[in-house]
């Protein structure tokens, strides 16, 4: 469902739907408080909420921060993955040209396959996630019409080229998945709103401006949440690697 959404809603209005949902769920909570507990919860419970509520926002600060700059790492990652990737197979290219031009005509055209079935067929699998096979049949054959020349002094360095293209592609598809466990996104969800309850406890003179702040940290807290949900992916979505990497 979230891999879903992010390919198909646009970036802009993932995040505003999320802030209308934060929003509307905050001004039920606060409603819901204040009907039915703040009158009881704020005699002489004040010092009490305000610890509790100063400890949440702390630890959910620091933990949706920390998902933030660990999925930033993981999408930067990939797309040097990927542009190293592409880098290597430029560079057998060029070493296929000391070959006779048989094999160099056959290596170019092979790692042309190669390049346009990533670009055209897996990049749409790991945009949604289907699954790929570790090993690819084109670079199968570009290994063995690597293996097969006479003599193999002139191919060591496409060789060592080779394995670090396979290297790199094992990469790419390792980071296709989010790194974020469910149950730690159901926790933070849950702490938002955890929060968000703890806002609502207190009680001041002016009942509206109280209704704008939770408002406003609804909308800030959902919009954190937005870009975490936004990053968790490096291959789907607006905010992903790019495919001319």
């Amino acid at each position: 469902m979230h891999r879903y959404l992010l390919n198909t809603v646009p970036t802009w209005a993932c995040i505003t739907l999320l802030c209308l949902i934060f929003s509307i769920m905050a001004y039920s909570i606060f409603m819901i408080i204040g009907r039915y507990v703040r009158p009881r919860s704020t005699e002489g419970g004040g010092s009490f909420f305000g610890a509790m509520m100063g400890a949440t926002a702390s630890g959910y600060a620091f933990l949706v921060g920390f998902i933030i700059v660990i999925l930033w790492q993981m999408l930067n990652q990939a797309e040097s993955a990927v542009r190293q990737e592409g880098q290597v197979l430029s560079q057998i290219i060029m070493e296929s040209r000391a070959l006779d031009d048989k094999t160099s005509e056959k290596l170019i055209n092979l790692v042309g396959d190669y390049a346009k079935e990533v670009r055209e067929v897996e990049w749409e699998k790991m945009r949604w996630g289907q699954q790929i096979s570790n090993n690819s049949a084109i670079l199968n054959k570009i290994y063995d019409t690597i293996i097969s020349y006479v003599p193999k002094n002139e191919t060591q360095a496409i060789f060592y080229d080779l394995k670090t293209a396979t290297q790199l592609r094992l990469e790419r598809l390792y980071r296709v998945d989010s790194v974020v466990p469910n149950f730690l996104k159901i926790g933070i969800f849950l702490a938002s709103l955890a929060l968000i309850t703890l806002a609502s406890m207190f009680e001041i003179k002016h009942d509206r401006i109280q209704k704008i702040v939770i408002m406003i940290s609804a909308v800030i807290i959902a919009f954190n949440l937005s870009l975490a949900l936004l990053l968790d992916y490096p291959f789907a979505g607006e905010v992903s690697v790019d495919n001319d990497e």
